[in-house]
């Protein structure tokens, strides 16, 4: 039981930090892409 709950556990870190990594990266060309767009409808705080 604990081996898989610790293997879930790292499998779903991994998963969060490479969908985060993907995620920025994303973000950043969005943002190079369309940033007039994103800057007039998304206020950054």
């Amino acid at each position: 039981m604990g081996f898989y709950a610790g293997t879930a556990e790292i499998s779903v870190l991994i998963f969060l930090v490479i969908f985060g990594n993907l995620n920025n990266t994303i973000s950043n060309t969005l943002c190079q892409t369309f940033h007039p767009f994103r800057k007039a409808e998304i206020p950054r705080i």
